[in-house]
């Protein structure tokens, strides 16, 4: 849940910042928040804070010094036409830029640990492994073990303070409190379950409380951190990355039958001391190397940083923007979750429908940690995994559309037209944002359409997924083998990774376009939901034997709606971006508590004590709660549709406003350079500025 920069809509000229939109309209500012390249200012640029120069590489800015005192102002280099942007005079000097390109083996080592974090969360997908023990060894009733579990999900509340926190401090403080709560949870569970300590409601619910926050705060320090490391490739980061949220409780699964089978209550003791130890590990490893990029403002930044210091950010900010990550380091992480997705779910079956001694579960979980351990590899300082980057300079318009990219061909028209063409840029990096804050958000319709789908989906995973032994054990008619209970929670696990993997991959294809031929990145939404309603069908209608795959629907189901969460409001809202985040994860509070608890846990209780014991089997034990989250879904569709209808009609908005700014500027251009007798002393200005006018007009005309 990254800060975001939250200041006034300015353009910054030779001389000063200058504030050129003073309207109430939330849209407008978006059309003016990317600044070109300051490369004539004297003085040059700091050295920055430690994270700044370790992702900038440090042997590039050596290698490019600033201006001298004598260039002129208002003049910038082209090395490969070798002209100026200024004066128009003629000049053998090269390029000078402030802005080496970024460190990618750095940027990827903190995928690596984030990645790391990742697995540490997907343990929450784990509690099916140990809830039949839990149960049997204290006499639960489904009302008990859906209170215990509720509370649980209920203390994420506290995220929203904590989220507040990040914003105004970053990650340091998040990863300190995670590497106390998540660890001592599992040493607590541990405890108990070797009868060290007593077993009860209230202390496992206060054991659930510590995992669960501590789960959130990696999810807040890592994942959205790292969406704003890589603001350029967010699709592909969720599907290195954030996959690992659901395919690492498979991979936890696969050690813990071999190592950890839960034949008695050692085995779990040990296997919560194993949690501990892989939280401390991820948490610690966080808090040395994952923190905000350099670009970002903070709260506690606010009032302390100096106008030049604001510059200097919004220059990191572009180099985020434009530098795309090689394409060779995300293939090897790509390499390794495709083979996970395969091997996962064979191992799987093979351990549910055959017949395998232990040492085949040691082999199997050792297999799956072997290829974790490649991830690494991705941040290697090999040169060979790094394409060649151009620094970033003048003149450089090499975003994402077609149409803008041609207006590279300014390198002799003057500064201050190349300031006035930069406003129009930033939609060709991201799509269009909301720059209101969440206070003003949730005065309209579609913040609370969003929560709803939240809530529908959210609810809907956690009845089904939470409760997946009992409920799955119903619908069949009998107790579920521990080894095909093992099978669910391998299918969850490579279900929910592959839901990642298919929302990264819709938005590398449909955000990657040129702004004019753009999907708006809602339409993801469409995805979880509708594939909530068909889980739902093929739950109640399906017989026994096929129940594996609704469950994998529903896996597919929490792994895309959790990425179409995070891309959507890392996309779509400029402001409070974790404040949004953290918000949106009191609708799946109120989720748990109301579905799980109210309705599930009700109505399963009753229905078994009609069968006179804590556990209930036949469909009616279960119809109910599945009926009412198959109405949660379907009216789930509606209110995204509504939220996509609504995104587009902004977006139509912004795209004519860029057009007719695009035209008013070029028409500004082309008078200065009239009046500057450019035209006169160079005749590819003349001929650039036609080709802008023609750009700008096929733009309006989109």
């Amino acid at each position: 849940m990254a800060a975001s920069i939250q200041q006034p809509a300015l353009i910054y000229t030779r001389d000063d910042a200058v504030e050129i939109w003073d309207e109430a309209d939330d849209a407008l500012p978006f059309l003016y928040l990317d600044f070109e390249d300051e490369e004539d200012e004297v003085g040059g640029r700091g050295q920055g804070s430690s994270l700044e120069r370790r992702l900038l590489c440090s042997s590039v800015v050596e290698e490019a010094p600033g201006p001298n005192a004598h260039d002129e102002p208002g003049v910038s280099y082209n090395e490969a036409q070798g002209t100026t942007a200024g004066g128009g005079r003629r000049s053998r000097r090269p390029f000078r830029s402030h802005l080496p390109p970024l460190s990618e083996p750095w940027r990827f080592w903190q995928l690596i640990v984030a990645a790391l974090c990742c697995v540490v969360i997907s343990s929450s997908y784990t509690y099916n492994l140990y809830n039949g023990r839990l149960q049997s060894k204290y006499n639960f009733t489904q009302n008990q073990m859906t209170t215990m579990a509720t509370i649980g999900d209920m203390v994420g509340v506290l995220i929203l303070p904590l989220g507040a926190l990040y914003d105004r401090y970053g990650t340091q403080p998040i990863f300190i409190v995670a590497l106390t709560l998540f660890p001592f949870s599992g040493v607590l569970y541990g405890l108990t379950f070797a009868d060290a300590l007593n077993g009860s409601i209230a202390a496992f619910a206060v054991y659930g409380c510590m995992q669960s926050l501590g789960t959130a705060l990696l999810d807040v320090g890592a994942v959205m951190t790292m969406l704003s490391i890589f603001p350029a490739d967010k699709g592909a980061v969720v599907a290195v990355m954030k996959t690992f949220s659901g395919m690492g409780s498979a991979i936890i699964g696969a050690i813990h039958l071999g190592f950890f089978p839960a034949d008695n209550d050692s085995d779990t003791s040990r296997f919560f001391y194993f949690l501990a130890v892989l939280g401390m590990v991820a948490a610690f490893l966080g808090f040395l190397f994952v923190e905000v990029p350099p670009y970002i403002i903070r709260g506690s930044e606010e009032q302390v940083l100096t106008g030049a210091q604001r510059k200097e950010r919004y220059r990191i900010r572009r180099q985020f923007l434009r530098q795309k990550a090689p394409a060779a380091r995300f293939a090897i992480g790509f390499a390794v979750v495709i083979i996970l997705t395969f091997f996962l779910p064979i191992q799987g079956a093979l351990s549910a429908y055959m017949e395998l001694t232990r040492v085949h579960h040691v082999v199997f979980a050792c297999i799956s940690f072997g290829l974790l351990a490649f991830y690494p590899i991705m941040a290697l300082p090999w040169k060979v995994l790094d394409r060649n980057l151009p620094l970033p300079h003048a003149g450089s318009f090499s975003g994402r559309s077609s149409h803008v990219g041609r207006f590279s061909r300014f390198s002799v028209v003057s500064r201050d037209t190349m300031d006035s063409m930069a406003l129009v840029r930033e939609m060709d990096y991201i799509a269009p944002q909301y720059q209101t804050t969440l206070k003003q958000n949730l005065k309209t319709l579609r913040f609370w359409a969003l929560l709803w789908m939240v809530f529908s989906a959210a609810g809907t995973q956690i009845v089904v997924m939470g409760n997946m032994r009992f409920l799955f054990g119903a619908l069949a008619g009998k107790p579920l083998d521990d080894s095909f209970v093992a099978l669910l929670v391998v299918l969850i696990g490579v279900g929910s990774g592959l839901g990642r993997i298919l929302l990264s991959g819709l938005e590398v294809m449909t955000q990657g376009r040129p702004a004019e031929e753009r999907t708006p990145v809602t339409f993801t939404l469409f995805v979880p939901s509708v594939l909530s309603v068909v889980a739902l069908v093929l739950l109640l209608v399906l017989p026994t034997h096929a129940l594996p795959l609704p469950c994998f629907l529903m896996a597919l189901v929490n792994g895309s709606a959790a990425a179409a969460i995070v891309i959507v409001l890392r996309t779509i809202f400029a402001a409070d971006v974790a404040k949004h985040y953290n918000f949106c994860s009191i609708a799946g509070i109120a989720s748990s508590l109301l579905m799980n608890r109210m309705v599930y846990g009700e109505w399963y209780t009753r229905q078994a004590e009609k069968q006179g014991s804590t556990l209930c089997y036949g469909k009616q034990c279960v119809l109910m709660p599945l009926l009412v989250c198959l109405g949660a879904c379907l009216s789930c569709v509606l209110a995204v549709a509504y939220i996509h209808w609504d995104y587009c009609s902004f977006c139509r908005k912004m795209l004519e406003l860029r057009a007719e700014k695009l035209a008013s500027q070029v028409s500004h251009a082309a008078n200065y350079s009239a009046g500057k007798g450019v035209g006169t002393s160079h005749g590819e200005a003349g001929a650039a500025l036609g080709e802008a006018r023609k750009v700008a007009e096929s733009t309006a005309g989109t």
